[in-house]
């Protein structure tokens, strides 16, 4: 019988794959060592790289290519931009709420020495 190549899930939780054959044990933590190994780039380190080069060649072409005048923001008139009158007394709501949440779920006995 064929069997299938271990998949992440497999990989992330050995024995999970199925039509997976025993023999095939050291290449699934051959994979697991690679994927542990690779971990750090692939959580917010890369998202942060990312932002870094897309900010540096932002930098590059605003000296390279600049636009022949500063760009300003016309309103169309298409929306109502009137402040709405309960943003600030919600906002400061939800985050009493949110303080109030936290500390209602948070475990302060870790704090106890």
């Amino acid at each position: 019988t064929r069997w299938k190549a271990p998949s992440l899930a497999a990989v992330s939780f050995p024995g999970a794959g199925r039509d997976a054959r025993p023999a095939d044990a050291a290449a699934r933590s051959y994979s697991a060592a690679r994927v542990k190994a690779s971990a750090p780039l692939v959580n917010f380190h890369f998202l942060g790289g990312t932002f870094l080069l897309l900010m540096l060649f932002q930098f590059i072409m605003s000296k390279v290519a600049p636009l022949p005048e500063p760009w300003e923001h016309k309103h169309s008139g298409d929306v109502d931009l009137t402040p709405w009158r309960w943003a600030k007394p919600i906002g400061f709501g939800i985050v009493i709420f949110v303080v109030v949440l936290y500390f209602s779920l948070a475990d302060f006995s870790v704090l106890k020495g």
